[in-house]
C-alpha cells in the first residue's frame, strides 16, 4: 500500500482535469500504482520500483487505465549538461513506454523538453539499463 496515494486522497481518483486524472506522485511505485488502477495492470517485472513524478491517465474505464502523459522532474543542478538532459529524458521515455503513455515531458521548471515515447527515432535508441531492452524516442515540438 503507498502511503503517498493515501495522504494526497488518490486511492479512489486523482485531481480532476476534465475527462483525466492528474497524480502528483515521486513515491509511489509502478506495483502500488497498478493496485489502484492508476495504470494498467500488468507484471512491471524489473521495473515494478520505479517511480513516476506525475501522471495525467484516463480513468474512464477504471478497468483499464490510460496514462497520457508521464512527467519526470529534475532539480535544475541535475540538468545542467548534455548527458543529465539525455538521462533524464531517457528515464521518462522507459518509464513512459512501461506503462503505455502517450507522451512524455522531463522538465526542471524551466526548460522542459516533450517526447513522443511510441515513435522511434534511430538517432535516439539507448539500451535500457535494467532490462537491456533497445528502446527509443522522438522529440515533440
Amino acid at each position: 500500500m503507498s502511503e503517498e496515494l493515501i495522504q494526497k486522497g488518490y486511492t479512489e481518483h486523482g485531481i480532476k482535469i476534465g475527462n483525466y486524472e492528474y497524480f502528483d506522485l515521486g513515491n509511489t511505485t509502478f506495483d502500488q500504482l497498478k493496485i489502484y488502477k492508476i495504470i494498467p495492470i500488468k507484471n512491471y517485472g524489473e521495473h515494478k520500483s520505479k517511480r513516476p513524478d506525475e501522471l495525467l491517465v484516463d480513468r474512464q474505464n477504471k478497468n483499464q487505465p490510460q496514462v497520457i502523459v508521464c512527467v519526470e522532474y529534475k532539480q535544475p543542478s541535475e540538468f545542467k549538461t548534455d548527458r543529465q538532459k539525455k538521462t533524464a529524458i531517457q528515464q521518462c521515455n522507459t518509464y513512459a513506454q512501461i506503462i503505455n503513455a502517450k507522451v512524455g515531458v522531463i522538465t526542471d521548471g524551466q526548460l522542459t523538453f516533450w517526447i513522443n515515447p511510441k515513435q522511434d527515432n534511430e538517432d535516439n535508441n539507448y539500451i535500457d539499463d535494467v532490462t537491456k531492452i533497445e528502446r527509443s524516442y522522438s522529440f515533440s515540438i
